[in-house]
């Protein structure tokens, strides 16, 4: 492969004219050669004046006079990407100078796709906090998909809680998905995948990703944090937690489509069973194991608390049980609506 393959940067937005400038202005001045690289961004239907401040930076623009959701805007910077790499990142993210050149340096002719690390933007906030310690929002490890025992799975989950992937010091490594906010592919691929699922509101990456391991085995899926993207994470929890709850359903519909067992958090069962139970035998005690519980439950925290006697880390605990819990109860309403649709499909037969 050349050394610097003509590059499609992809950036779809929906009403994102107060956000948009800060992202173009770090991707116009990457250090990758500027005759290798364009932009492209996919104005979604948006209502606002984002046309107004596209139109200042002379980049290219397709525009969907209503939104048509995030695969078919994918689609669209697809089809008119001149690149042999198509980049993506959203419109909430600034790109570090490197960004580019270090996505692009990782490909080699085994390799199908390339996503980097997606760092906070700030880290003033509590929520900002623990979505840097936790490495939110970056590529799952390759280990979730060696196989399909609980135990095993339960295994990997606490590895990578004590030591996130985003701290290794390897780079690049494979991976089995990676997140269109920090993400590039070769477009043949995606072109012979048949480009992005329009049916999906979420989690589209990750079943594009599936796709491809699929149709082409031999080809690599990698991880480099050496690529740096900062993203505008949300700053207090309730609009994380409902972000999360409503992915969850998406996140459900791409494992049972590819036949596989979706992640599985056994702690908030244990904590709801368990307070519960300790409520009706003295109440009391059910509040105090409210508190106390999580504590246990996610000795991971505590033991970094020991460690460092940050108090933050004696609220991630709370955090992280509220994340799970939003994803146990999305994915319960996605299959609920599924067996829904399935029933009324079977009933029109």
């Amino acid at each position: 492969m050349n050394k610097f393959p003509f590059v499609s940067i992809v950036i779809c937005t929906l009403n994102g004219s107060k956000r948009i400038s800060d992202c173009l202005d770090s991707l116009v001045g990457q250090d990758y050669p500027k005759e290798s690289y364009e932009i492209i961004v996919v104005n979604d239907g948006s209502t606002d004046d984002t046309l107004d401040v596209l139109d200042r930076y002379g980049i290219k623009v397709v525009n969907h006079s209503k939104n048509l959701g995030i695969g078919a805007a994918r689609n669209s910077g697809l089809q008119n990407a001149s690149g042999e790499i198509i980049a993506y990142t959203d419109d909430d993210c600034l790109a570090d100078p490197k960004w580019l050149t270090n996505l692009i340096g990782c490909y080699k002719d085994d390799v199908m796709a390339v996503g980097g690390l997606i760092a906070s933007f700030s880290l003033e906030t509590l929520m900002e906090k623990y979505m840097s310690e936790t490495g939110y929002g970056n590529p799952s490890p390759i280990d979730f998909t060696k196989s399909k025992n609980p135990f095993y799975r339960f295994f990997v989950y606490l590895k990578y809680m004590f030591y996130p992937l985003v701290l290794r010091s390897t780079s690049p490594v494979m991976v089995s998905n990676v997140y269109t906010a920090n993400a590039s592919f070769k477009k043949e691929y995606l072109e012979r995948a048949g480009g992005w699922a329009i049916e999906l509101n979420s989690s589209e990456d990750s079943e594009m990703c599936n796709r491809l391991k699929k149709m082409f085995p031999n080809q690599k899926i990698l991880f480099t944090k050496k690529s740096v993207i900062s993203h505008r994470h949300f700053t207090s929890l309730w609009p994380f937690l409902r972000q999360t709850y409503l992915r969850s359903a998406d996140t459900l519909r791409c494992y049972i489509k590819d036949n596989k067992i979706p992640p599985f958090f056994p702690f908030p069962i244990i904590q709801i069973a368990v307070s519960l139970l300790v409520f009706f035998i003295q109440p009391l005690f059910g509040v105090v194991t409210l508190l106390i519980l999580p504590q246990l439950l996610y000795f991971w925290w505590l033991v970094k608390f020991i460690k460092s006697f940050h108090l933050r880390y004696l609220l991630f605990p709370y955090i992280q049980l509220s994340l799970e819990l939003a994803t146990i109860i999305g994915m319960l309403k996605g299959l609920i609506y599924l067996k829904i649709v399935k029933r009324n499909e079977a009933i029109k037969v």
